[in-house]
C-alpha cells in the first residue's frame, strides 16, 4: 500500500478538524431531534440498555457491579456484562441523579464520542491518503447512518467504537514513529475497549505476536502492545474468578454461541414476543441447550454438535452466510433499519438532506462491504511482506471481528462500532484500484 501523495500538513489537519466538527454537528442534531423509546430506568424494562443502567445504578448506590434490579439491599456481584459502558453511565448518574438530566448528558456525550471516533480514524488515515481521499472518507464516516443513530441509544457501541479508533490511531502512530510509549498507549486503549466488549480481549495480543514474528525490528513495539493490552483485562478476569453466584461472562458467551447456531433465532425472537407458539418452542429449545452447557460444557457441546450433525449442509450454509449478515444494513433484534430501539422524528426520515444521505449509504452498503473485504484479502495474503504494521492492524481487526461474530451471533448492530473502519478500508481499496489502473493500461500498451 503506497503512502499518501505529498500534501501540506496543515491541510490534512484542517480537513480532520473540520470533518470532526461536522460529524459532531450531525450527531448533535440527531440526538436532539430523534425521540427514542428506551426507559431503561423502569423496573419492567428489558434489553441491553436496562441491564447497563442497573449496573450503573448499583455501582453508584452500592459500589457493586451487578445486573440485579435496583433496591435497598446490596446486590450480588456478577460479570454477565462488561464494565466499560456501565462505568461511563455511572459517572453521569453520580453527577446527575435525575433521569432526564442523566439521559441528556449521556446522549450528548455519545455525540461527542462518535465525532471523536471519526477524527481519530482520520488521524490514522492521513498516513495513507492525500487530502481528497481524507475528505471523502471523512464525510462518509461522518454521515454514516448507523454510526449517527447509535449516539441516541443507551448501548455500548459508541464508547466501544471510540476506544477502538483511539487504539488504532495510537498504534498507527507508534508503528510509524517506532515509539514504544505510543505502542503501550495503544495497548491500554485496546484493553479499555476489551473491558467494554470482551470479544476484543485476544485481538491486540494476537496482532502483537503476528507482527513480532513478521518483523523482528518491530518486536519492542509489539511487546509493549502485548503487555499493555493484557494488564487490565487480566485483572478483570481475576476479579470474576473470585465471584460466588450471579450470572457470568461465560453464561453470556454460551448464550451467544447457542443463539448464533440457530439460523431462525432472529425471526423466532420477534415472533415469540408476538405470541407465536412455534417460535416460543424454538426459544425454549435454545434455553434447554444453554442449560446443558451449565450442567457441563462437554454435554452442552455434544448437544450442539448433534443438532448440527442432523443437517450439516444446512448449518454449513448458515455459517458461511453469517459474515455477510454481520455487515448487512437492517438491524435484526430491534426496530429494524438503523434503529435498535423504537425511534420517532428521526432526521434520516424527516430531513431531506439526511434522508438523501441515508439512501446513498444504503445503496452503497454492499459495495463498501465488498471493497473492504477485497482489500482485507489482499492484506491477508501479502501480510508477511506487504502492508505496514498500522494498516495490517486495521485489516486484521475487520477480519477478526467478522470471524468472531461469525462463530457467535451475527447481527448488523454488532458491526456498528466498526463501520468507520469498514468505510476506511473500502476507500483504501478504491485508492489501490485507482493507482493500479494506470500500470495495467501501460502494461497492455507495451505488450
Amino acid at each position: 500500500m503506497a503512502r499518501a501523495s505529498a500534501s501540506p500538513r496543515w491541510l490534512a489537519w484542517t480537513i480532520i478538524t473540520l470533518v470532526t466538527l461536522f460529524a459532531l454537528y450531525v450527531r448533535w442534531y440527531y440526538v436532539v431531534s430523534a425521540d427514542v423509546m428506551q426507559p431503561a430506568y423502569l423496573p419492567q424494562a428489558r434489553g441491553d440498555a436496562a441491564d447497563y443502567y442497573r449496573y450503573a445504578w448499583n455501582l453508584v448506590h452500592h459500589g457493586v457491579f451487578s445486573i440485579q434490579l435496583p433496591g435497598l439491599t446490596a446486590p450480588i456481584p456478577d460479570s454477565f456484562r462488561d464494565p466499560g459502558y456501565p462505568l461511563l453511565m455511572a459517572i453521569w448518574l453520580r453527577a446527575l441523579d435525575d433521569w432526564q438530566s442523566f439521559y441528556a448528558a449521556m446522549l450528548l456525550s455519545q455525540a461527542m464520542l462518535g465525532a471523536a471516533t471519526v477524527g481519530l480514524l482520520l488521524v490514522a488515515a492521513r498516513r495513507w491518503f492525500g487530502w481528497k481521499g481524507l475528505l471523502s472518507t471523512g464525510l462518509v464516516m461522518a454521515l454514516w447512518p448507523h454510526s449517527v443513530a447509535a449516539a441516541s441509544f443507551l448501548l455500548s457501541e459508541v464508547l466501544f467504537a471510540f476506544l477502538v479508533a483511539l487504539a488504532l490511531a495510537l498504534w498507527v502512530e507508534a508503528s510509524a514513529r517506532k515509539n514504544p510509549w505510543l505502542a503501550a498507549s495503544a495497548g491500554v486503549a485496546f484493553s479499555l475497549a476489551a473491558l467494554t466488549n470482551a470479544i476484543l480481549i485476544p485481538f491486540a495480543p494476537m496482532v502483537a505476536l503476528l507482527i513480532a514474528v513478521r518483523s523482528p525490528s518491530a518486536r519492542p513495539l509489539a511487546m509493549a502492545l502485548l503487555v499493555a493490552s493484557l494488564t487490565l483485562p487480566l485483572a478483570w478476569v481475576a476479579r470474576n474468578a473470585n465471584l460466588q453466584g450471579g450470572v457470568s461472562a461465560g453464561d453470556r458467551a454460551v448464550m451467544n454461541l447457542v443463539q448464533g447456531s440457530w439460523p431462525s433465532y432472529h425471526q423466532d425472537f420477534r415472533l415469540a414476543n408476538n405470541g407465536d407458539a412455534h417460535a416460543q418452542a424454538e426459544m425454549e429449545a435454545m434455553d434447554t441447550e444453554m442449560a446443558a452447557f451449565k450442567s457441563g460444557k462437554l454435554h452442552g457441546l455434544a448437544n450442539l454438535w448433534e443438532r448440527i450433525g442432523d443437517a450439516p449442509g444446512h448449518y454449513l450454509a448458515w455459517y458461511l452466510s453469517k459474515p455477510a449478515l454481520l455487515w448487512q444494513w437492517d438491524i435484526r433484534i430491534g426496530q429494524g433499519d438503523i434503529y435498535t430501539y423504537g425511534t420517532q422524528h428521526s432526521p434520516f426520515v424527516e430531513s431531506a438532506p439526511m434522508r438523501a444521505a441515508w439512501a446513498v449509504c444504503r445503496a452503497a452498503n454492499p459495495l463498501i462491504a465488498i471493497a473492504a473485504f477485497a482489500i482485507c484479502l489482499w492484506i491477508l495474503f501479502t501480510f508477511r511482506k506487504g502492508p505496514d504494521d498500522g494498516l495490517a492492524c486495521l485489516a486484521l481487526l475487520a477480519i477478526y471481528v467478522t470471524c468472531v461474530y461469525g462463530a457467535l451471533q451475527s447481527e448488523p448492530r454488532y458491526a456498528v462500532p466498526f463501520r468507520g473502519e469498514e468505510v476506511l478500508l473500502a476507500f483504501l481499496a478504491v485508492k489501490s484500484g485507482y493507482m493500479c489502473a494506470p500500470r495495467l493500461i501501460s502494461t497492455r500498451q507495451h505488450s
